[in-house]
């Protein structure tokens, strides 16, 4: 930067919008020997110095490609200072991943300009804020990039085998997974809400925002968290009942999260879990509640938007069942050719 103002070179960029609260966007790719779909990473945001939001969906790493309405921080700063513009590209982009883009009227997104000054200086600003530390320490208790949380993450695609002697294991090793990340994901809500009180005093409406929308992911992700265990433990151990009689028989099952129907624990797992039933439909409820107020205290914004794409996960979780076939014999003298690495981009 020293350089460009020293020279008088302004910096022209064209560039596409930063994701919305979250360092990567996802490209699907599928891969052209096994067909598995990759999700490969691009370094697209945040658009503030650090991020603001988590980067944590309730189960993994965030992989949706939601627009936050504004440039990425370092495009954009480079951009401004050198006395150059950031020109954003348009919103027509093929194969990215849960892509989500609407448009934000101008006049309101101004009051939640994100802050683009030096990072030592944001840092320093917000460390003299208990509000928005209380954020920051947050997002950092669930951020599934640090080396502390490996144990974070559900993985996306489980699958169990029908002979319970083979799938006991794997489902009690999930279920303990499930209450350990409860156990952070309460102690990162209870310090949103131990800030509660400073919410209304912060001047800034951006911050507001932040707080607002992940106080009700919170909540949501929670209950989310709850049903998933909850489906897991009764699904698998009265699982070989609900096998459907086919033919060829079931041998695989899976618990999916999304819907509509909430699931209340039995007596063992409300001790194991550490939540009622009546608990569980409160939480809901509060979840619901706080989301609709999101939607509508910052209507037209990207935080809006996020609340009604939380509201449409739903919440409760299902058992299917199905067959899968065994891997069709291939000849020892054609060996399985090792496949290509996904590309970096």
């Amino acid at each position: 930067m020293t350089v460009l103002k020293t020279h008088r070179s302004p910096i022209y960029i064209l560039g596409r919008e930063s994701v919305f609260g979250n360092f990567y966007a996802y490209v699907r790719w599928k891969h052209p020997q096994t067909g598995y779909v990759h999700r490969l990473p691009i370094r697209r945001g945040p658009e503030a110095p650090s991020a603001e939001q988590l980067l944590y969906d309730g189960f993994r790493r965030r992989f949706d490609s939601h627009m936050s309405g504004f440039g990425p921080y370092e495009q954009v700063r480079l951009a401004r200072d050198s006395g150059g513009i950031f020109f954003q590209l348009p919103h027509e982009e093929e194969n990215l991943n849960d892509f989500k883009k609407k448009q934000f009227a101008a006049l309101t997104m101004r009051e939640y300009l994100p802050n683009l000054e030096a990072r030592r200086a944001y840092i320093d600003r917000v460390s003299t804020s208990k509000f928005r530390v209380a954020i920051r320490e947050s997002i950092a208790l669930l951020n599934p990039f640090s080396p502390q949380n490996k144990g974070l993450e559900v993985p996306e695609i489980e699958h169990f085998a029908v002979n319970p002697v083979q799938s006991t294991s794997s489902v009690l090793k999930r279920l303990q997974q499930i209450s350990r990340v409860l156990q952070l994901m309460a102690l990162a809500h209870e310090k949103l809400e131990t800030v509660r009180p400073l919410r209304d005093a912060e001047p800034s409406l951006r911050w507001r925002a932040n707080y607002d929308l992940m106080a009700a992911q919170m909540m949501a992700y929670r209950v989310r968290l709850f049903e998933y265990g909850i489906a897991l433990g009764q699904f698998g151990k009265n699982m070989p009942r609900l096998i459907p009689r086919k033919n060829p028989p079931h041998n695989r099952w899976e618990i999916r999260h999304g819907s509509d129907k909430l699931l209340m624990p039995d007596v063992q797992q409300e001790k194991a879990l550490g939540v009622t039933a009546d608990q569980l439909r409160s939480y809901h409820r509060e979840a619901l509640q706080q989301l609709a107020s999101v939607k509508e205290t910052h209507e037209g914004t990207p935080w809006a938007m996020r609340a009604e794409w939380e509201e449409g996960r739903r919440f409760g979780a299902t058992f299917r069942s199905w067959y899968q076939a065994p891997p069709k014999p291939r000849p020892a003298s054609k060996p399985t050719p090792k496949p290509i690495p996904p590309p970096k981009l």
